[in-house]
């Protein structure tokens, strides 16, 4: 099955009282998690949520027990257990259309339904496996970092 992206937005890590920018892509195979660097923070400040960030790990799927997104402090939090136990929590917004997406992706339901009628989609994005950057179809290298797709 061709990699699909399924949700995408700010997922602020948050370990304790750090809070890490950065962003967050859900696929039909793994979650994706891109920080900003404090330099960009520092010259774009609220802003740099805005932006993509830096790879800076994948989970994949059959990794992750749990997924769900739930109130946390003044906002909402989506809270990641891999099946290690290992627990990671990102600041969000749009809570609901995250567990959506978590839901359809844990359950393997991202499949269009046989006999459905199909609706023209934009071209599916692929990820360099070197830095996990979108790469647009048809691209030889990955523009973020020039690994050969």
């Amino acid at each position: 099955m061709e990699e699909k992206i399924l949700m995408e937005g700010i997922t602020n890590q948050v370990a304790g009282l750090v809070v890490k920018n950065g962003h967050g892509i859900l696929t039909t195979k793994r979650f994706i998690y891109s920080k900003h660097s404090m330099a960009k923070i520092m010259v774009m400040g609220v802003l740099v949520n805005a932006t993509k960030g830096s790879y800076e790990y994948d989970i994949p799927l059959e990794d992750i027990a749990t997924a769900t997104a739930d109130r946390f402090r003044l906002g909402h939090a989506l809270t990641i257990t891999k099946k290690d136990g290992t627990v990671i929590k990102y600041g969000i917004a749009k809570p609901k259309e995250w567990q959506a997406a978590f839901d359809k992706a844990m359950a393997g339901d991202v499949q269009d339904q046989p006999g459905a009628p199909e609706e023209a989609a934009p071209a599916a994005k692929s990820f360099c496996s070197a830095c996990g950057a979108k790469v647009e179809p048809g691209a030889k290298f990955c523009s973020s970092c020039g690994a050969k797709i």
